[in-house]
């Protein structure tokens, strides 16, 4: 196993400035990269293409009134799943509540036989 070099707190953080500027550089990179391959030149489409959608057959100048159909069900999907997201941390929440409920039960019995001792249960 590597053993890592350990060095000062200024050491540390002049190597970490240096790794920033790393990542920083990398991240200037594959923007620019991006931004070149968003302005490579377009290919005229000549041929007919034909794809069986949901209305029967549609070429690609059908393509935009598909693709709106297909931001709206990513709309509806982004709400849907935010809903879920909500209704996750209400769970996640009355659970907690539950928990805390249950662990003041048990602190108010406990303190209850530190102060007054153990008693014998009559049911037992």
């Amino acid at each position: 196993m590597e053993s890592h070099k350990v060095v000062s707190q200024q050491e540390w953080i002049e190597a970490r400035r240096q790794h920033l500027a790393k990542e920083k550089e990398l991240t200037r990179l594959r923007d620019e990269l991006s931004e070149q391959r968003r302005n490579l030149p377009w290919v005229r489409v000549d041929k007919e293409y034909v794809f069986e959608g949901p209305n029967g057959k549609e070429s690609l100048e059908s393509v935009p009134k598909v693709y709106q159909g297909l931001q709206s069900f990513r709309n509806i999907s982004r709400m849907e799943a935010s809903r879920r997201k909500a209704s996750a941390l209400r769970l996640r929440f009355s659970k907690s509540l539950a928990r805390r409920r249950q662990r003041l039960s048990q602190a108010i019995v406990r303190s209850t036989i530190q102060r007054f001792g153990r008693t014998t249960n009559p049911l037992a």
